[in-house]
């Protein structure tokens, strides 16, 4: 592995600096500005030492050479690069971009090609880095804008290599993944210490009230995760292998944009701290790019360790039936059954309430409320009877309403007679009465 490229960044002190930087430059090879556009030295010079300008940024971008010959790296391209770049500079240094201002100059040397380029406002109250309570020294401020403009600089140039880089240390990092899920995930995992820390994380989590993501848990279980996720990366030889390939894949990719060894040595750590805490990093944290696949899967697998056992009902929202002789019989007749299966005996589904994941469930699955399971075809006989039985004890008491109704009607229609004949007795007394008159 070899640097890609390296970026120096610095300020002048004052103008009388600048200009004379200016001139050094031009001697080595033309200046250019912003847009590309050729600059005489004395028009630059007149430009940087004008009032009312802000601080002056000087940067040298060094390149390798072969890397400028495999990729066709030289002036023209350079020109290209930074009209293109120039708004990003820009924002970087907290620049108006009809405000900026840069002097640059390609100097192709065999050894080490590089470019040089100023950049300046001509608003005094821009061109300032602002820094936080953390970096209060001037110069960490520098080093972030810097990172920013090199970061910049080197994708463009190095876009096919680092597309490649990328998606390797993207591969590499899925099958470590993978292979830690199909670990955790395993009935039968033979080291007794991963076995207990898991279930010890695993009860901290169920008297842990919300939600149970790395993101939203409270720092002293994250920290319980990082550790559970450590001593399992440290004591499984195959996950130990693939995580110093992946870490090697994010060294190659951290060598493209710092140079010096301790720049170099301060990322390596970085990249193993952020591996098992993610959220070290205030600038990771800030942006949302932690990685925290690894610790969800750990979390997952420690709730399965603890998660009770829940006896499978089956769902119902209907009031139960009282059970009839009908309904007895037919229970009987199917529990008495020698074959326990009719022929050509349909088969029913029943959908059963289920809150638990099932035994051979991955953490990352997907697990639903409920599912369904085929039943016996005894259950089968069972229903279809049943709802037999159901019917005809409607039709039963369907023909029961009808025939008190009819009794009722008869009834009434006696009484009627009755009340006639009443009135034909009167009727014929009161003829009698007469005739004897």
């Amino acid at each position: 592995m070899k640097v890609k490229a390296i970026l120096n960044s610095g300020y002048f002190a004052n103008a009388r600096h600048a200009t004379n930087y200016i001139a050094y430059i031009d001697r080595q090879s033309p200046i250019f500005d912003q847009n590309g556009t050729e600059k005489n030295v004395l028009s630059a010079q007149v430009e940087v030492e004008a009032p009312g300008n802000s601080t002056v940024w000087r940067h040298v971008y060094s390149l390798n050479a072969s890397d400028c010959e495999r990729l066709g790296v030289d002036r023209n391209h350079m020109k290209n690069l930074i009209a293109l770049k120039a708004d990003e500079l820009a924002k970087a240094y907290n620049i108006s971009p009809n405000n900026l201002r840069m002097v640059c100059s390609w100097h192709n040397k065999d050894f080490h090609p590089h470019l040089h380029f100023l950049v300046w406002s001509t608003d005094s109250r821009e061109a300032f880095i602002p820094h936080r309570e953390k970096e209060a020294d001037k110069s960490a401020a520098l080093n972030a804008a810097t990172r920013k403009v090199k970061s910049s600089f080197t994708n463009e140039i190095f876009r096919g290599d680092l597309e490649y880089l990328k998606e390797e240390k993207s591969k590499r990092r899925d099958k470590l993944n993978e292979q830690l899920r199909k670990l955790v995930s395993s009935e039968y995992l033979v080291d007794r210490e991963i076995t207990d820390a898991l279930k010890d994380l695993g009860k901290k989590l169920r008297e842990t009230p919300g939600k149970h993501t790395y993101k939203f848990l409270p720092p002293q279980l994250k920290a319980e995760v990082d550790g559970v996720l450590e001593k399992i990366m440290q004591r499984d030889p195959i996950l130990r292998s693939m995580y110093e390939e992946y870490l090697d894949s994010q060294k190659e990719l951290a060598l493209t944009y710092a140079s010096y060894e301790e720049t170099l040595d301060k990322k390596f750590a970085e990249i193993e701290n952020s591996f098992f805490h993610p959220y070290c990093d205030f600038e990771e944290r800030r942006a949302g790019r932690a990685e925290v696949t690894r610790h969800n899967i750990i979390i997952h697998a420690a709730e399965r360790y603890v998660r009770p056992t829940v006896q499978e009902k089956t769902a119902s929202h209907a009031p139960q039936k009282k059970s009839t002789p009908a309904m007895t019989s037919v229970g009987n007749a199917a529990a008495l059954s020698p074959a326990g299966k009719p022929p050509n005996a349909p088969t029913v589904q029943e959908k059963i309430a289920s809150h638990s994941e099932p035994e051979n469930a991955t953490p990352d699955e997907k697990v639903e409320g409920s599912d369904y399971q085929e039943k016996s075809p005894t259950y089968a006989v069972q229903n279809m009877l049943f709802r037999l039985a159901k019917t005809l004890n409607s039709d039963q008491q369907q023909a029961q309403i009808r025939n008190r109704a009819h009794q009722a009607a008869n009834g009434l229609t006696g009484e009627k007679q009755n009340v006639r004949r009443l009135k034909t007795g009167l009727a014929d007394e009161r003829n009698l009465s007469s005739l004897e008159r």
